[in-house]
């Protein structure tokens, strides 16, 4: 994916990214947002996956999207941007008027569909239409083809298309069990060897996204906790294969935590050996419900990660009220962390807090041997980056670890 920010000018200008693999196209709409004062380009990408995850950071006013583009068409793209960023207005770009395409567009939720052989005045007039949120077809358009776009707004079908359609990838992946674990070495830093492994859940699907965009796909059709629950299923299936004295580390929103899911997934495993991580960018609504809802398996052994500490506040509001055994010092913390005094100063004042609860402080994301040094230097316990080892599948997992020194 390719991308370009341009922070120049006001925020309350149009906000537009464009998604084209034809690099020239992409050169000529750069110019053209660039010259425009009530445009501003923030964002390019050269897949439909790019342009979804663009509109998920970024959250533009608009989203050029090409119709048709290699690994994955712009339908799918619309209809997933707008799942993700539901205030961006999709403009369907292509260098055909076909009836099908128009409609393949349109009820995926893109509300305008201009030809690229347009001079540059209608390709500004169909931003700003749809910024606006107006209507705008090209006049080489079918005009059935309006007639159908009218009515699909009029009844109000567009956002009731995206979600069904969410929900159906959704449920592709949980009627397949299309989901596996790639597992990520833990390495005691004193000892320098290896103590756990983190579960990171793979999606098998031809719809090439992030593993977080599932799941965020889950969320809003209401079906995280069976993704969730499947994604835990599949990661303790290695732990058979796993040394006795090694533990394994699980993902889980603090929602899931507070119901059945957990307790049903996690079965006859032996608690002891599994250490649940609560991740930071999740709101918990009540504090003392999750602890309750933690505490007989915690009883058991079940020890608590909090994920991503110092990437926001929600992560340590999750410290404080979750007492966790292991406290995960975010990547942003990290990386560079020998050359920055500022932010080794933090970590060894969470050592201090850390030491005083009686936990165990994990530096994620190590890359190099300067920042192993260094967090080893401060006293961290635990590791965990690409420099110490790369997540793998279960049996390569179970060929190696018993070799890292």
């Amino acid at each position: 994916m390719t991308g370009e920010w341009v922070r120049s000018r006001p925020r309350e200008n149009v906000t537009v990214i464009v998604a084209d693999d034809d690099e020239s196209i992409r050169v000529w709409l750069r110019h053209l947002i660039g010259v425009t004062e009530d445009l501003e380009l923030v964002g390019e990408a050269d897949t439909a996956a790019g342009a979804v995850e663009l509109a998920r950071q970024l959250q533009p006013d608009v989203a050029i999207v090409d119709v048709r583009m290699p690994g994955g068409g712009g339908a799918e793209g619309a209809q997933l941007i707008g799942a993700f960023s539901p205030e961006t207005r999709v403009l369907a770009f292509s260098a055909y008027d076909m009836t099908t395409d128009v409609l393949a567009m349109i009820e995926a939720g893109a509300l305008g569909y201009v030809v690229k052989s347009g001079d540059d005045r209608e390709i500004l007039e169909a931003i700003r239409s749809v910024a606006s949120g107006s209507v705008y077809l090209s006049s080489g358009v079918d005009l059935a083809v309006v007639a159908h776009l009218r009515e699909t707004l009029m009844t109000g079908n567009h956002q009731a298309l995206q979600h069904s359609r969410v929900a159906n990838l959704v449920e592709d992946v949980l009627a397949g069990e299309a989901i596996v674990s790639h597992y990520q070495p833990i390495v005691d830093l004193g000892h320098n060897r290896i103590v756990g492994y983190e579960a990171l859940a793979r999606i098998q699907s031809d719809r090439r996204q992030p593993p977080d965009v599932w799941f965020e796909q889950a969320e809003r059709v209401g079906r995280l906790a069976e993704l969730e629950h499947l994604a835990i299923r599949a990661a303790l299936r290695a732990l058979p294969h796993l040394r006795s004295d090694e533990f394994l580390a699980i993902n889980i929103s603090p929602h899931t935590a507070l119901g059945s899911v957990l307790t049903d997934a996690l079965g006859t495993t032996p608690v002891d050996r599994v250490v649940l991580e609560i991740t930071e960018h999740a709101e918990v609504a009540d504090y003392t419900q999750l602890f309750q809802a933690l505490y007989p398996l915690r009883s058991r052994g079940l020890r608590l990660a909090i994920d991503d500490v110092g990437a926001g506040y929600a992560s340590m509001a999750h410290v404080l009220h979750l007492a966790p055994e292991i406290i995960k010092l975010d990547r942003t913390l990290t990386a560079g962390i020998d050359q920055h005094p500022h932010r080794r100063s933090l970590v060894g004042k969470m050592r201090g807090f850390a030491a005083d609860t009686g936990a165990k402080l994990l530096a994620e994301g190590i890359e190099t041997q300067e920042e192993l040094d260094a967090v080893r230097s401060l006293g961290v316990s635990l590791g965990q980056g690409y420099l110490l080892g790369h997540p793998a599948p279960i049996a390569e997992v179970a060929a190696s670890h018993h070799t890292h020194h």
